[in-house]
């Protein structure tokens, strides 16, 4: 029995594209997100001095959202 996605259940049609519509922009969204990663420094020098983690940030939070994602059904 094919699962159906988290909060599709019982809602009306117009709901429902507008869910579709927001999946298919997390789906975008993410999927830019898994391709600038390997093109975003690891690190970034500060304007105040030291470094920010700019590209283990973004890495961290796709892995996150995916994980998120996996866990609510939702995964794309």
């Amino acid at each position: 029995m094919k699962r159906r996605p988290a909060g599709i259940v019982g809602r009306k049609p117009e709901q429902l594209a507008e869910r579709l519509e927001a999946r298919r922009l997390i789906d975008d969204l993410i999927l830019a997100a898994k391709a600038a990663c390997p093109y975003v420094p690891d690190t970034v020098a500060a304007p105040t001095g030291g470094t920010l983690p700019v590209g283990l940030d973004l890495k961290r939070a796709v892995k996150n959202v995916q994980a998120f994602l996996a866990v609510t059904g939702e995964e794309y």
